[in-house]
């Protein structure tokens, strides 16, 4: 299974093997949930993850719960920003529900952490257009290279800061100023992946190679080796 990789890197810790990743999914869920479950360990609440895997599993679980539990108090947070304390309220209690969210904290899932650095920024993209700093900037690219260093396609959070940073260029009818905060979110979003997933970084052509895997079983209806297909009703 994919997660015995951090498992088995964390449990007896190397810091090679934590660079020797197979990159179907980016680094960031795993060395947290092996960083979890070694804590555990060393507590004795696991004595053996390798041996009790499905007993580490049940730890790691920690993980998706802990970041569903984030992602509900963030969009709550970001709502009553945008709009006021009803509507944190409502949109924190429709994000506890939405099937994805409600499911994927049962299992050892990178779909929840994901949407805490997409939340992220987009918090960022909102304060950035409220106050045009270059650091919002930043901290929106920071959070997007946390999205994808979680999940490949968490690279869509960009848009975020992307989307504000054209709103603040042409609000101030200054094209300088929108370079200069893309020229930040860019930085972090080099910052945010390098920090989350330095594989990604360190073996890119590993990472293209997953990429390319991805790429092709989105776009064909042949089981792919975990035996997944695409319909051409309802995708995936």
């Amino acid at each position: 299974m994919y997660w015995r990789v951090p498992l088995h890197a964390f449990f007896r810790f190397d810091p090679a093997k934590l660079l020797e990743w197979p990159l179907i999914y980016p680094t960031l869920f795993g060395y947290l949930a092996g960083a979890t479950v070694r804590v555990a360990h060393a507590l004795g609440v696991i004595v053996h993850p390798v041996r009790d895997f499905l007993g580490a599993v049940v730890v790691a679980r920690g993980v998706s719960a802990a970041a569903g539990v984030a992602s509900v108090v963030l969009v709550g947070a970001l709502a009553r920003h945008i709009e006021s304390r009803g509507a944190g309220l409502l949109a924190a209690a429709f994000l506890a529900v939405v099937p994805i969210e409600a499911t994927q904290t049962h299992y050892v899932s990178v779909d929840v952490l994901q949407d805490v650095f997409i939340v992220l920024a987009l918090i960022a993209g909102c304060m950035l257009v409220a106050r045009e700093g270059h650091a919002w900037a930043l901290l929106g690219g920071v959070a997007a290279g946390f999205a994808f260093g979680t999940k490949y396609s968490g690279i869509v959070a960009l848009a975020a800061p992307g989307w504000a940073i054209l709103e603040v260029g042409l609000r101030r009818r200054s094209l300088q100023h929108a370079v200069t905060l893309g020229a930040a979110a860019i930085a972090g979003l080099a910052i945010g992946v390098f920090a989350s997933c330095p594989p990604c970084v360190l073996n890119h052509e590993a990472m293209l190679r997953a990429l390319q895997v991805h790429t092709t079983n989105s776009f064909s209806s042949a089981p792919t080796s975990y035996g997944g297909s695409l319909s051409p009703r309802i995708g995936w």
